[in-house]
């Protein structure tokens, strides 16, 4: 069974990052007009994402049933979609800073290369917030 605390830390430290990287993209967002749609479906998942974190860093706190059941493959799972969560926050940031630092017109240019993988992002980001409110909903006997 994995360590709770070492979760909870870990989940803590990426709520935190997250909510940077959301206050970072709010304001890519408001500035940034052609590619806004997408831009806000990323930051929408990302919101949503923190907010299973935060419900998976309650449950492992709480010590309530659903999160560390005591089943090794849950644990497992749980374990490597927040790692893949540390990865697509990172990557999500990273994209988030290439945006804000270009210009306009620059951004325009680039807009093209950049959309799959803002999409991409997000339908990565979609796809691991599923696998954690699975792993919540496990009940353990």
């Amino acid at each position: 069974m994995a360590d709770p605390l070492s979760i909870t830390t870990g989940v803590v430290a990426l709520v935190t990052f997250a909510g940077s990287t959301l206050t970072k993209g709010y304001r890519v967002y408001q500035s940034i007009q052609k590619s806004g749609k997408h831009v806000k479906q990323l930051l929408a998942e990302l919101s949503r994402l923190t907010g299973i974190l935060v419900a998976v860093e309650i449950q492992v706190k709480d010590n309530q049933p659903g999160v560390l059941s005591g089943s090794s493959k849950v644990d497992h799972i749980l374990q490597s979609s927040i790692s893949a969560c540390r990865t697509l926050i990172t990557q999500t940031s990273d994209l988030l800073d290439k945006i804000d630092r270009s210009s306009r017109v620059v951004l325009a240019a680039r807009w093209q290369l950049l959309e799959p993988d803002v999409r991409k992002l997000s339908e990565d980001i979609e796809h691991n917030t599923k696998i954690l409110i699975l792993c919540l909903g496990v009940e353990t006997k």
